[in-house]
């Protein structure tokens, strides 16, 4: 479980210990979602890629791609939608609602 400060006899400055194993396997995980990702259609890596990447906000991807901001909201839930279940499919990681 998560340490609370108490358990951790108020201790906040340690990292947690990360392994040769857990970087090999985040890369793999990268890479993974980076092919996934451009499996998907352009539009949607488009939308994916400038909101997290670039950091733009749905109301200029609107104006950038020429949708309504719900439009691109809409297609960027079901992008992610779309690697979600392709991750889990290929068995790279699950999700907990």
């Amino acid at each position: 479980g998560m340490v609370t400060p108490a358990e951790d006899g108020g201790r906040q400055d340690r990292a947690p210990q990360v392994t040769a194993y857990d970087g090999a396997a985040w890369k793999e995980l990268v890479g993974r979602l980076q092919l996934e990702l451009g499996a998907l259609p352009e539009r949607e890596q488009a939308i994916l890629r400038h909101h997290y990447v670039d950091g733009i906000a749905f109301d200029h991807l609107a104006v950038l791609l020429g949708i309504s901001k719900a439009r691109v909201s809409q297609l960027h839930r079901a992008a992610l939608e779309t690697l979600r279940k392709r991750m889990v499919k290929r068995g790279h990681f699950r999700l907990e609602r």
